[in-house]
């Protein structure tokens, strides 16, 4: 009689690749290295605001291209557990500038292509929860660029398919809450 193989030695070796191949934070690291940026617009032609369409932009190598202003207040704030209350933004206000455009190829790819550029930030100290949140930090800069791959699979009118692979560029400051690490 024969016996299979049992699946639980694979995973234990794949567990533990996974593991090992994992940078630990260590403790001094900076806790500023998230980008709290959350409005990331697309620049497709039938993109709205931040939700990708199925749509590439139409013809042979044409082109769109749009810019964003947006303003954030208090996008990083320490909350208490127990009241719900806000203890402290951590980010007083952000003021960023999106600018970007996409280029079609052949009715069926597209390449978008997004630059955001910090054009003020104000932070309060918060050295009371971390020695590292002087609050002085760099209030302008480029944040992470974005391009975005897209192609369509099926349709052109009704019911369209396609499949899209965001790819965010590490060009922003880590330290100023605009990169990431």
């Amino acid at each position: 009689r024969r016996r299979r193989a049992s699946a639980a030695p694979a995973v234990a070796i794949l567990s533990a690749a996974v593991l090992i191949g994992t940078p630990a934070a260590s403790a001094a690291e900076s806790t500023r290295t998230i980008n709290i940026q959350q409005f990331r617009p697309s620049f497709g032609t039938d993109d709205v605001l931040a939700v990708e369409s199925a749509t590439v932009v139409p013809g042979r190598l044409n082109w769109s291209f749009g810019a964003f202003l947006n303003y954030a207040d208090r996008p990083m704030r320490v909350i208490n557990p127990v009241t719900g209350e806000s203890e402290l933004a951590l980010v007083r206000n952000q003021t960023a500038l999106d600018v970007g455009g996409a280029i079609g190829f052949y009715d069926r790819f597209e390449v978008g292509a997004v630059l955001p550029v910090m054009l003020d930030q104000s932070t309060n100290p918060a050295t009371s929860f971390d020695p590292a949140l002087t609050g002085k930090i760099t209030s302008t800069g480029l944040s992470d660029a974005r391009v975005t791959p897209k192609a369509r699979l099926f349709g052109r009118e009704q019911v369209i398919g396609a499949v899209a692979a965001p790819i965010s560029i590490p060009t922003g400051a880590k330290d100023a809450f605009i990169g990431q690490a």
